[in-house]
């Protein structure tokens, strides 16, 4: 749920913003979106990805949106975001695999005018919308709640995400702080 929730944020931020700033404004009003996903079969980013097509269907100022979607490193989404600036895409909302080696296109993608939204995790790049969440306390958080459920009884197995997600370390060092 949180998920969706940041992922309908960003999309409405994303699009206030390119309204008000002047910025990605295409033809009627209407705006294309390109959403660049690392990592498909994770259920979060399934979410997100689903999320970011309900919200642009229900905004009605949204006309198409064009998905790079696939399992891949940096390398691979800076191939995508490119793609992304080809196809004419006045707005990016991505999840970044890294937090600084997308900044080259990054920048470049700000400097055609398109609005850029990093979700869940954060860039360095400057003119970078970020929309993340503490990382520390949604581990922690989750940990505390679980425990409580279980009343003091019982054991818990953790498994965590694939350590390729950046916040995977965080979550489950504040998650077994408990």
């Amino acid at each position: 749920m949180k998920k969706f929730a940041y992922s309908c944020l960003a999309l409405g931020a994303m699009l206030a913003a390119a309204g008000a700033s002047g910025q990605a404004e295409a033809a009627g009003g209407q705006y294309t979106v390109g959403v660049s996903n690392t990592l498909i079969g994770n259920g979060w980013r399934e979410e997100m990805v689903c999320s970011v097509k309900a919200e642009a269907r229900a905004s009605g100022r949204v006309s198409k949106i064009v998905l790079a979607n696939r399992n891949g490193g940096p390398s691979e989404q800076i191939a995508d975001l490119r793609n992304l600036i080809s196809a004419g895409v006045n707005i990016i909302i991505l999840n970044p695999s890294d937090r600084k080696a997308l900044d080259p296109i990054i920048q470049q993608a700000i400097a055609k005018n398109i609005v850029v939204v990093a979700v869940d995790q954060a860039v360095s790049a400057p003119g970078a919308y970020v929309l993340s969440n503490d990382q520390v306390a949604y581990g922690r958080e989750g940990a505390e709640a679980l425990f409580k459920a279980l009343g003091g009884k019982g054991d818990v197995v953790e498994s965590a995400a694939s350590t390729a997600y950046p916040p995977t370390p965080t979550v489950t060092r504040a998650s077994s702080k408990r």
